[in-house]
């Protein structure tokens, strides 16, 4: 049996050039300056994240919410926690 994480993976160049730009401490880049309040879901959300096997949490809401503060703070706390593999990927459906 492979362990699949040791096979090498080969990205498209815009593809890894966007995943590094949303994930700036892959290169040591700090994130951008926060609020020191966190809203009411972030202890929910960091909750989940403590499980053994952390499952993979999607945060939607209309525009202009928090919801990109909310996972940069929950970034951060995990960051300043020693954690080394994460990785967030952000997705927008564009209607036209």
């Amino acid at each position: 049996m492979t362990d699949d994480s040791q096979l090498p993976v080969t990205l498209p160049r815009e593809l890894l050039r966007d995943l590094e730009r949303q994930n700036p401490w892959w290169r040591g880049k700090p994130l951008p300056v926060l609020p020191e309040f966190k809203r009411w879901p972030f202890r929910k959300l960091h909750e989940r994240l403590e499980k053994p096997i952390a499952p993979i949490i999607a945060i939607r809401g209309p525009r202009q919410i928090g919801k990109t503060t909310l996972q940069f703070q929950l970034i951060q706390q995990l960051l300043d926690r020693g954690v080394k593999r994460l990785v967030t990927l952000v997705l927008a459906i564009i209607v036209t």
